[in-house]
């Protein structure tokens, strides 16, 4: 007996739709796997999608580091320049000159401030503040009664900072007690 194209059609129809059918290949089986492997594909997915986020910090946390870097060098040297202009108004030198000439390098100097300033940079340490590890690098120490303990007594170099963070330490003298004149080898005993 010989079957016609639609009764074989039907006979497949009906073995697809028969109940518990879940042999391999079957459109159950076959759809459960699919639905699996969609699963994982969308856990794979959302992974990637994951590291490339934290990628994408990563890198714009090392370019920034970066140009913190690059801007910190180049304060320095620019603190430098900076530092030579305070040395050449300061003492005998200034008052040797013509007085133009003077002028026109403290004006070079106001113009080199205002750029660091509107970068955020701002300096300190000034005689009579009080001495702050974090801010001052002590290069000596001097007994004196006319400033207390531990206060600046003389700046040798600006200290600099950029948006609050120390890019430069002051170099400066602090006060120390005096020693007592009263303790005499002779009179301890």
């Amino acid at each position: 007996m010989l079957l016609t194209e639609e009764e074989i059609g039907n006979e497949q129809i009906d073995a697809a739709q028969a109940p518990g059918d879940t042999a391999a290949g079957s459109p159950t089986s076959e759809l459960e796997e699919a639905r699996r492997e969609r699963d994982q594909f969308r856990v794979l997915a959302q992974r990637v999608q994951a590291d490339f986020v934290n990628y994408r910090k990563r890198v714009d946390t090392e370019r920034d580091d970066f140009r913190r870097s690059a801007n910190r060098a180049l304060l320095l040297k620019l603190l430098s320049v900076l530092d030579g202009l305070d040395l050449a108004l300061q003492g005998d030198a200034a008052r040797d000159v013509d007085q133009k000439w003077v002028e026109g390098v403290r004006a070079v100097k106001r113009n080199l401030d205002s750029a660091l300033a509107g970068e955020g940079v701002e300096g300190y340490g000034g005689a009579g503040e009080k001495f702050d590890p974090r801010l001052h690098e002590a290069i000596a120490r001097v007994p004196t009664a006319a400033s207390p303990p531990d206060t600046v007594t003389r700046v040798h170099r600006m200290g600099y900072r950029m948006h609050g963070e120390v890019i430069r330490p002051a170099l400066v003298e602090i006060a120390a007690s005096p020693p007592d004149d009263s303790a005499s080898p002779a009179t301890q005993t």
